[in-house]
């Protein structure tokens, strides 16, 4: 009888999570192809507006993707465009940065040097902002220039070593964060006057993309594997191997919710996580690769890709994260036994652990007023393990792991 109730608490676990996954994927729905080109970057300013590039040509939308007529004249090349609203925004490339200030129609040239290429532009503020550029026979020079006037004029602020294409993400006005390409990750804390590689990542492959919701929660993809840092750049671990597909793109909501796009040739994928990168769930997967993901909001979402494919995110369409809303931590995890949890609200809460075969293993009351607990398990078996917490009428679930 005790072997027929563990069975069947396999299966429903089982159950549960293939309809989450089936859940996730109807999450995504395709947008009205209007290119079959390539499209590298996508960037919204709200649920319904948006620019997507495919290199050559901007395109904006009005009606959360459903229409996108061009903007602005054809470029040789252009990256990474970047808007505070539906008029003022800017491009990149080769040639510079435009700026435009009636929603695309026009550009002005704000940027006043010459160089190989502008790579990416971050703009922490409305004020402040960041560019990258390399320079050099072998593009092995990056360029950090600086705005802080919007993007109307742009000064040179360091000169650095790398390997070509380097990622950078600002956090703020003055903490940000640049992979050179080396596998090496560097930190600026005085608005990039000043660099310091904090770690070296063990990677075979170029970094593809760098995010840092927080101040210490960063997130980098290095083509199969994603790795994550909880202390400022200092130290890293992989979270996520993807030995079919590369990730090219990631876009984080906050230190727990995040999406990982990328693909191979003749295959594409988006991938979620809710626990901070501890376990990723797909979401969908397709024959198309995708290259770039925003999310505007915590309820919509858009990624493109190859052949002009763009998949628009509504999460009114399945299950919701309730795991965002509560806004749970749990660390260390991976730990040796010990984890602090924390939670905002001060609301009595009901915390239950289950190993990989769901057996309840623990459980603890958090009584009215505390907000953090430390779970002390350390005399547990080394291995994963799954905790429930319930506060009213929502449901909290992560992995934690023993080591």
């Amino acid at each position: 009888m005790q072997n027929l109730n563990k069975i069947k608490k396999q299966l429903f676990l089982i159950i549960i999570i293939f309809l989450y996954i089936k859940v996730n994927a109807q999450q995504w729905t395709g947008l009205p192809t209007f290119t079959t080109n390539w499209l590298g970057k996508i960037h919204f300013v709200s649920e319904d507006t948006g620019f997507v590039t495919d290199g050559t040509r901007l395109y904006k939308t009005v009606n959360g993707g459903n229409n996108w007529p061009q903007v602005g004249p054809t470029y040789y090349n252009i990256f990474s465009p970047f808007f505070f609203n539906g008029t003022t925004g800017f491009v990149c490339g080769p040639s510079g940065i435009y700026k435009t200030t009636n929603g695309g129609l026009t550009f002005t040239d704000v940027f006043p040097d010459s160089v190989l290429s502008i790579l990416t532009l971050n703009f922490p503020t409305t004020s402040i902002g960041y560019a990258s550029a390399i320079a050099g026979a072998n593009y092995d020079t990056t360029l950090i220039y600086k705005t802080t006037n919007g993007g109307n004029n742009w000064s040179l602020i360091s000169s650095m070593q790398t390997a070509a294409f380097p990622q950078m993400h600002f956090y703020n006005a003055n903490i940000g964060y640049l992979n050179n390409n080396y596998n090496e990750i560097l930190k600026t804390t005085d608005g990039g006057n000043t660099w310091n590689m904090t770690a070296t990542l063990n990677i075979n492959n170029t970094c593809e993309s760098i995010f840092f919701p927080s101040q210490d929660t960063g997130f980098v993809t290095s083509l199969n594997e994603i790795h994550r840092t909880i202390d400022g750049g200092n130290t890293w671990i992989i979270i996520n191997t993807n030995t079919s597909n590369a990730y090219y793109n990631l876009f984080f909501l906050n230190s727990l919710k995040g999406f990982a796009v990328g693909g191979n040739l003749g295959s594409g994928i988006i991938e979620h996580t809710i626990d901070g990168g501890s376990t990723w769930t797909p979401g969908i997967v397709t024959s198309l690769e995708f290259a770039s993901v925003f999310f505007p909001s915590r309820q919509i979402g858009y990624a493109c890709g190859s052949t002009g494919q763009i998949k628009k995110y509504d999460a009114s369409l399945g299950f919701s994260d309730v795991q965002n809303d509560l806004q749970i931590s749990i660390f260390p995890n991976p730990s040796t036994g010990i984890f602090t949890l924390q939670k905002p609200t001060d609301t009595k809460a009901i915390v239950v652990v289950y190993d990989v075969l769901g057996n309840q293993c623990l459980s603890i009351t958090l009584s009215h007023g505390e907000g953090t607990k430390q779970i002390d398990m350390s005399n547990f078996a080394k291995g994963i393990y799954h905790l429930q917490l319930t506060e009213g009428d929502k449901v909290y679930s992560q992995k934690i792991v023993i080591q």
